[in-house]
């Protein structure tokens, strides 16, 4: 996985995220500051879809068990 130095996302012309990556290189994607950073920007793309996501997802974890 390659991450630049900066995340940027648009949608319906308005801008979502401007994030700065500020990861040494090369990045340790299975680093927490990178776990960190991956959720930021997941957050602000996703929202709310994110959250029910994780929420469905641990319903069905719990329902098996």
């Amino acid at each position: 996985m390659y991450l630049a130095d900066r995340v940027i996302v648009i949608e319906n012309g308005l801008l979502l995220v401007n994030q700065e990556v500020t990861l040494p290189r090369p990045r340790d994607t299975g680093s927490a500051a990178f776990a960190e950073l991956k959720t930021r920007v997941l957050e602000r793309i996703l929202g709310d879809r994110l959250l029910s996501r994780f929420t469905c997802v641990n319903s069905i974890s719990s329902a098996k068990t």
